[in-house]
Order: C-alpha cells, then sequence, then structure tokens
C-alpha cells in the first residue's frame, strides 16, 4: 500500500487522492510498457513542486489470445487518518500501443495518446 503522507499540525496522516494514485499508476504501466521493466515504484510531481512516491501492488504484462500485449499498474490507495470510501482501493492503469486510436469516446492529446476512462471513472465533457 502507498503510504500517506507524514503527519500534520493536527497529527493526522495526510492521504493521497485517487487522481494522484491514477497518475502513479499510469506512469508505472507507461514505464513498463517502454523501458520493458517493471517498476517496484514511481514518482509523481504535485502542484505545489513536491514529488512523491507510489509503491506498486502489482506491475503487470499481460498477453490476450490475439496476441496484444497489455501493461497493467496498481497503486493501494492510502487516504490517510481521514480516510473516504476509496481508501484501500485497488487503483488500476493499463496501457498498451495502438496503430490507430479509437474514435469513440476518447480524449487525444497530440494524437500519440489515448486516454480512456475505466469503469467507475467520471469524464469532465465541458
Amino acid at each position: 500500500m502507498t503510504r500517506a503522507k507524514k503527519k500534520n499540525k493536527k497529527g493526522l496522516r495526510s492521504g493521497y487522492t485517487t487522481g494522484a494514485c491514477a497518475a502513479a499508476a499510469a506512469k508505472a504501466a507507461a514505464l513498463f510498457l517502454v523501458s520493458g521493466r517493471p517498476p517496484a515504484a514511481v514518482d509523481i510531481p504535485f502542484p505545489d513542486g513536491s514529488r512523491h512516491r507510489f509503491s506498486l501492488a502489482r506491475v503487470a504484462r499481460m498477453c490476450a489470445p490475439n496476441g496484444a500485449v497489455r501493461y497493467q499498474a496498481v497503486v493501494v490507495k492510502d487516504a490517510g487518518d481521514d480516510p473516504d470510501v476509496t481508501n484501500g482501493a485497488a487503483i488500476v492503469a493499463t496501457v498498451w500501443p495502438v496503430a490507430i486510436p479509437p474514435s469513440d469516446g476518447v480524449i487525444l492529446a497530440d494524437h500519440r495518446l489515448v486516454l480512456l476512462g475505466g469503469e467507475g471513472v467520471g469524464r469532465v465533457t465541458k
């Protein structure tokens, strides 16, 4: 499990958002795809300029029956001492190379990256 940040002024451990956990999982899966080596942990930047390290619960290379290869990483969310319903949830990111990005319900960034929201993931449309 990713360990929450150190205690704050009130003596409570502050945790991580689901988005931070998802970003860390996505980075780990993408690094595995690019390097061929599964990372044990990844650092991601935060808006305040700090960087935080996330341990990975699982990193896997998966082969589908059609030969397609996907890379997956999982971060277990630690919400700290004021947990929400997502505390302890497995936040999963899966990446794979595609020749032609799908056009249905995706977000394209520079036509080289396709982002798809998985089950339970909301999407900003405006």
